[in-house]
């Protein structure tokens, strides 16, 4: 199990790749003209980055960067770390769900990112679309798929499951089109 101290991970998943991410939002968003980074509040939310639209509109974008070294549990194609726990349930605690299964999370996009020594690929997922997919494919995935759990600060458990992208965009589309039915 790995050990992770959250202010670093938030440190990383801030500045993972510092304007690329900025420039990769402004090319993949074309009504972007302003980004700016989460401030605490926001961040607390799941709000990495901030885009205004040339309509005066605001998107909130949630960053998930892989770490280096990713690469080598992969198979076909990258693999995207959904959290069905932030605190995973202990000793009759009922512990707090995911940021992919949050109902509350405030944010509209996700971007994935990963090393770009191990993949110049990036995708960006509306966030409800992603999560309606993992709502009624997660218990097949996490039968299926990599699961791993992470200490934080030796508070609490967390843990993921990694699934191939082209599954999740699969399932996504299938979510979009009305073909994946709730479980």
């Amino acid at each position: 199990m790995t050990e992770f101290d959250f202010d670093e991970r938030l440190t990383f998943s801030k500045g993972s790749r510092g304007r690329c991410d900025d420039d990769t939002l402004m090319t993949m968003i074309p009504s972007a003209v302003e980004i700016r980074d989460g401030n605490t509040e926001e961040d607390k939310r799941g709000i990495d980055k901030v885009v205004r639209l040339s309509s005066g509109r605001t998107l909130a974008v949630d960053l998930k960067v892989r770490d280096t070294g990713a690469a080598k549990w992969w198979k076909t194609c990258p693999d995207l770390a959904l959290e069905r726990w932030s605190v995973k349930p202990q000793n009759g605690s009922q512990g707090k769900v995911g940021w992919t299964l949050d109902p509350a999370k405030r944010t509209d996009l996700v971007l994935f990112l990963f090393d770009p020594a191990e993949s110049t690929d990036c995708y960006l997922v509306g966030f409800h679309h992603l999560r309606a997919a993992f709502l009624r494919c997660g218990k097949e995935w996490w039968g299926h798929y990599k699961r791993a759990p992470q200490n934080t600060e030796g508070r609490y458990q967390s843990e993921c499951v990694f699934v191939p992208v082209a599954i999740v965009l699969d399932a996504i589309t299938a979510v979009s089109e009305g073909k994946l039915a709730a479980s």
